[in-house]
């Protein structure tokens, strides 16, 4: 039975680099290749519907300082433009696997819930030097969970979510105050320091949010109710790795957040 040609990932950028100059492909965040080895042949399926052939050099995963992604770097030989972002990625090499490594994606599965459809708040934390972490709240179900990026593809936790009915949230207390006021722009996520992604909604109101390094106070609230949030929530799951975790964190706060 011949090898059956699978899809491994989309093109998401690109890039040249090293002596002599060769053409790296990512994937987008949150996708984790196995098993690829130097040498091994790729198939590039492009948008126009054009495929070619292409030899891998070597493999990374990139982290920590972003959420995981997969960079495939490949013979300087091999001669890609632009156009082959958006393209696709196929093998039929056994081996291989793909693990999709999404926090959000995580706590969707945990929670069994739509974060497009559903009560609730959820949080990206973003250290520029440590691996990521997630935590959430699905008020209608009340509901919480928090998880941190593994350090294998086969290494999630698998956490299971953990009950908070009668729970004050203080991220939700914290929202209610109106955080997102005109005056208090969030900030792009900076590369060193710390930096969050928030999203919310109730009823059919939703927001999402992005600080990073926050110095005004209504951020720098937010950033302490999100912490309180996971240390009540890392304390009813009572698993090692949030509880490690919350070390972590601290270290990127400023005093009075410890």
């Amino acid at each position: 039975m011949s090898p059956v040609l699978r899809r491994l990932f989309r093109v998401e950028s690109t890039l040249r680099v090293g002596i002599p100059a060769h053409c790296v492909i990512r994937s987008a965040n949150g996708v984790w290749v196995t098993g690829l080895k130097a040498g091994d042949a790729l198939e590039i399926h492009d948008p126009d519907g054009g495929v070619r052939q292409v030899k891998i050099a070597s493999v990374d995963v990139h982290r920590p300082g972003a959420q995981i992604r997969t960079a495939v770097h490949l013979h300087p030989q091999v001669k890609l433009d632009r156009t082959v972002r958006g393209a696709e990625v196929w093998t039929d090499i056994e081996r291989v696997k793909v693990v999709n490594v999404s926090l959000l994606g995580e706590l969707e599965r945990a929670l069994d819930t739509d974060f497009d459809a559903w009560d609730g708040w959820a949080a990206v934390v973003q250290p520029s030097f440590h691996k990521w972490a997630a935590l959430a709240h699905d008020r209608e179900k009340s509901r919480a969970l928090f998880v941190t990026e593994p350090e294998t593809p086969d290494a999630w936790s698998h956490a299971q979510p953990v009950d908070v009915a009668g729970w004050t949230d203080p991220v939700d207390e914290q929202l209610k105050r109106g955080v997102m006021l005109h005056r208090e722009t969030a900030e792009r996520v900076a590369r060193d320091g710390i930096g969050y992604a928030l999203r919310t909604r109730h009823a059919d109101v939703s927001a999402q949010l992005e600080f990073a390094n926050p110095r005004r106070p209504s951020f720098v609230a937010l950033q302490h109710a999100l912490v309180l949030a996971a240390r009540e929530i890392s304390r009813r799951q009572s698993d090692r790795p949030s509880a490690a975790y919350l070390d972590v964190w601290a270290k990127y706060l400023g005093d009075g957040l410890h």
